[in-house]
């Protein structure tokens, strides 16, 4: 049972009883409106105020009904007290109505008689016992002024028929109103029932909506329980993947990595360690990792440098960072590795260290070839530089020399003359080991052209044989037919026979010497550390001997100048030192491989060109024998020893000869005497402008003049230069001053032709 609140049933019956208004106003209407007709149709004699009693009823009945249909839809509005109000006020308006019906009686005799009139409101009461007994107080207020009113006016008039109809009025009046009390209590009962099923409706709609509410709460809750589960899938998942990708990447890195805990002993291993070691990882995971890669070695200083690093990170939790050492692999692998350790720290307490190292061995081989790079360079560039000076002191002793040879000759002195040709043979020959010197540094004047390699080996077959004897056996392997280079054919020459004899003097007793090409062309520089320069079409020679092999504590000095195995007397150490500096030169590399009683290969790479159009050089000889030119030729020449020896064959020849001591002097020459025929000029000269220059300055405004450049020496980028210009003639001192005339006379006939 649902308690219920007094006030709410009093709101329900106003509500009730306000919705029958309308029609109980309708009923007092349509009642009024028969007893109005009654009493004009049924007397004749009827009392003017019926027409304003009529008028009454309709006027208050009406603004009731609007009064009523306002209220109606204003349902909030002042809330039961207010339509409880308009509902007594209502009451109390129509009773007093209907109890002054009499007014509308007869005059004069009674006809028809009272109890008609009273029979009106007698049948309203009766209506309003089932509209009004719900409230007492509504119901009172429409029966006692209808009652006392019609009690009071039969009391008025006295008679004993007017006496029985006042007391059975007021006995009619207390019959309704137990008969509607009885009434309103069911009523009432009713309206408690309706407001209790109400009541039970709305808690269980409540209880229904609480009851959704929390099963969509639940819900939610499940669902957010799920999205969370999912989540900490994804999650679970995502750090699984992170896992496996940070082992990836540990095993994509280029470096060694191993962790290990606080005990020393290895909890993880990447690949790249396993691989640099030649280990397994279940020959490393648990065991110790100074016993593993810094094993007892206490004659070696370097190793016990590494084992007290790294177990200063245990001890100390200390970082070490780019230490060199070496560490140990399986079975006698010794690594060179540079390394770093560094401790896990966690919640300030140690609990292992992770070491990382890369392999070392390839590096240190670079900086050993980059020192010897360094160190070859060096030798050149002092033995190119003695070179020019050198060479300018040959040219003036071989030119007075020739001067000298000549004035003998015209005196009939033949002994002074065969003196002066030994000394002539000595002076070539010091120009010939300035020319080595000159092949070493890499500053040789070259005559480069597209040759075919396997002709030129087959062209030097039979004379190899003849020259390292019978004993020495030459074999040929000539693969393919596209070994084109760019190479001066001379020179190279000259390389393969000095390689071949040092592999005769390395078999004694005999041997062999395989001499090979390889027309594979490949992208040279991709795999091998021992190739100077960058990438790039070349073709392979290699000669293989089976002689005795070079130690390993010389190879890297078998390409230096005056180094020589050979005894006192015996070598000049320029063989392998000069077809270094060549091949340097030519765009090539030259490498060796060798171990002690192998025999040795001598591998050379040289730049590859289309062997289509190659064809072989003839050489012709040709001299001039022309005694006098003419011509007028300006000689720029810093040497005034070289310019003197210069000057005066010029000038025996028949030239006019000007002279200048460094390009500016020769240039401001130049241009103030416009007939001059051709310029000779060294190339390196003090001044602060070089020959080259010199030769571009008068081209650009002069390009038919023939220009002679010499040099003893000349670096790579003014070489260059002189690659860029055109109407020049180089020339390498010493030169034959005899020649030098000619030369310049073909020169200038070039010129005008």
């Amino acid at each position: 049972m649902v308690d219920l609140n007094p006030r709410d049933i009093y709101r329900e019956q106003v509500n009730t009883i306000f919705g029958l208004l309308p029609l109980t106003l309708l009923v007092d209407i349509l009642a009024a409106t028969i007893l109005f007709a009654f009493v004009l149709l049924v007397t004749g004699n009827y009392s003017p105020l019926i027409y304003a009693w009529y008028a009454v009823v309709l006027i208050t009945s009406s603004i009731r009904l609007l009064v009523a249909g306002y209220l109606k839809n204003r349902i909030d509005y002042g809330g039961p007290d207010s339509r409880a109000g308009f509902l007594v006020l209502s009451a109390l308006v129509s009773g007093l109505l209907w109890g002054s019906t009499w007014t509308i009686m007869p005059i004069g005799s009674i006809e028809p008689p009272k109890g008609a009139i009273i029979l009106w409101p007698c049948a309203v009461l009766a209506g309003a016992v089932a509209n009004f007994a719900i409230l007492r107080k509504l119901f009172l207020s429409l029966l006692l002024p209808t009652i006392a009113l019609h009690v009071a006016l039969l009391v008025y008039l006295g008679t004993e028929q007017d006496i029985q109809l006042a007391v059975a009025l007021t006995v009619y009046g207390a019959l309704l109103a137990v008969v509607a009390a009885r009434i309103g209590n069911d009523l009432n009962l009713g309206i408690a029932l309706k407001l209790q099923n109400r009541l039970l409706g709305d808690s269980l709609l409540q209880e229904r909506d609480e009851l959704k509410r929390k099963e969509s709460e639940l819900l939610r809750h499940i669902k957010r329980e799920k999205a969370l589960l999912a989540e900490k899938k994804q999650t679970d998942v995502r750090l699984e993947q992170a896992v496996e990708e940070k082992l990836l990447l540990l095993d994509a890195a280029g470096e060694g990595i191993f962790g290990t805990n606080k005990q020393r002993r290895v909890t993880f291993v990447n690949s790249m360690a396993l691989k640099l070691l030649n280990f397994k990882e279940e020959d490393v995971l648990g065991q110790d990792a100074l016993g593993l890669v810094c094993r007892d070695s206490r004659d070696h200083q370097q190793e016990n440098t590494v084992r007290n690093s790294i177990s200063d990170c245990f001890h100390d939790a200390r970082s070490i960072e780019n230490m060199k050492g070496n560490f140990f692999g399986k079975g006698n692998l010794v690594l060179p590795v540079n390394f770093s350790c560094r401790p896990i720290i966690k919640h300030e307490k140690f609990i292992g260290a992770v070491v990382s190292f890369f392999d070392m061995t390839k590096q240190i081989e670079m900086e050993a070839k980059l020192l010897q790079a360094q160190k070859m360079e060096a030798i050149g560039r002092i033995t190119g530089g003695v070179a020019h000076d050198f060479n300018n002191l040959l040219t003036v002793i071989m030119g007075n020399l020739q001067f000298l040879k000549r004035r003998l000759s015209a005196a009939d002195d033949k002994n002074e003359a065969r003196l002066i040709e030994k000394i002539m043979s000595a002076a070539k020959r010091g120009a010939e080991m300035n020319n080595r010197l000159l092949s070493f540094s890499s500053e040789q004047a070259l005559q480069s052209a597209p040759e075919d390699l396997n002709a030129i080996l087959l062209d030097m077959q039979d004379f190899l044989k003849r020259t390292l004897g019978e004993e020495i056996e030459i074999v040929l392997n000539l693969t393919g037919k596209n070994c084109g280079v760019m190479i001066d054919r001379t020179r190279l020459e000259n390389v393969i026979l000095n390689i071949c004899l040092n592999a005769s003097d390395a078999m004694p007793d005999g041997g062999t010497v395989i001499i090979a090409s390889h027309d594979s062309l490949r992208e040279s520089g991709d795999s091998s550390t021992e190739l100077v320069h960058g990438p790039g079409k070349y073709v392979y020679l290699t000669i293989t001997d089976t002689g005795a092999g070079i130690p390993r504590s010389i190879q890297g000095k078998i390409f230096d100048p005056f180094f020589t195995t050979k005894p006192r007397g015996e070598g000049s150490g320029f063989g392998l030192s000069t077809a270094y500096g060549f091949i340097q030169q030519s765009g090539g590399d030259i490498i060796v491989q060798s171990e002690e009683g192998k025999g040795s290969i001598f591998t050379i790479h040289l730049p590859a060109v289309a062997t289509r159009g190659i064809k072989a050089e003839e050489r012709k000889e040709t001299t001039t024998a022309v005694a006098r030119y003419d011509g007028t030729v300006l000689v720029v020449e810093d040497d005034h020893g070289v310019r003197d020896i210069a000057c005066q064959m010029l000038m025996e020849a028949g030239f006019n000869v000007l002279t200048a001591s460094n390009g500016s002097a020769g240039l401001e020459q130049f241009n103030m005497h416009p007939d001059i025929d051709l310029v000779f000029s060294d190339i390196i000269m003090p001044g602060g402008m070089t020959g080259i220059e010199l030769a571009e300055k008068i081209l650009s405004d002069n390009p038919d003049v023939p220009i002679l450049l010499a040099t003893g020496y000349i670096e790579k980028p003014l070489k260059d230069q002189i690659a860029g210009i055109g109407n020049v003639v180089c020339i390498a001192k010493p030169y034959d001053t005899e020649k030098l005339p000619g030369m310049i006379n073909s020169m200038l006939s070039k010129a005008a032709s």
